[in-house]
């Protein structure tokens, strides 16, 4: 009734479940090292923070400070003043409608300050931006994009 036949097949599902197993270690490996080369370009971004204060005086000239309070993956902060009325309102600015000025910040707790020259008829809209750098070139983002009237 039962017959009983010498044959091995045994060996062969387990030399299938080895050859699995070992295809999905490597796969794995691949893949870890795949995501962390990804996550290393995650850190090197750049970081940095700025603080503003306003200061009016008499109603005839205003003063912006920016002040850098952090450069951790920062070389430089580039801050830059603008007023697009066509008002030539700031001091040393440059440009015909639009008139900029752009001062660096290069430590933390450094300041730049921008003067306004307030004209007769009201206040005037400062738009300040800054922008965090890297040396290297590679890295650069904006920290600050705001309006302050004076």
């Amino acid at each position: 009734m039962f017959r009983f036949t010498e044959e091995n097949r045994a060996t062969n599902p387990v030399i299938g479940i080895v050859l699995l197993i070992g295809v999905a270690v490597i796969l794995s490996a691949a893949i870890g090292t795949f995501l962390i080369g990804l996550s290393s370009d995650l850190n090197g971004g750049t970081q940095a923070a700025v603080e503003t204060s306003t200061v009016v005086t008499d109603d005839t000239d205003g003063f912006v400070t920016v002040t850098g309070i952090s450069m951790q993956r920062a070389d430089q902060i580039a801050v830059e003043a603008t007023v697009a009325d066509g008002t030539d309102a700031l001091e040393d600015a440059s440009g015909n409608g639009t008139f900029r000025v752009t001062k660096e910040i290069d430590t933390v707790d450094e300041s730049v300050t921008f003067r306004q020259h307030a004209p007769p008829n009201g206040d005037v809209a400062v738009e300040i931006v800054a922008v965090a750098h890297r040396a290297d070139g590679d890295h650069s983002a904006r920290i600050l994009s705001t309006e302050v009237t004076i």
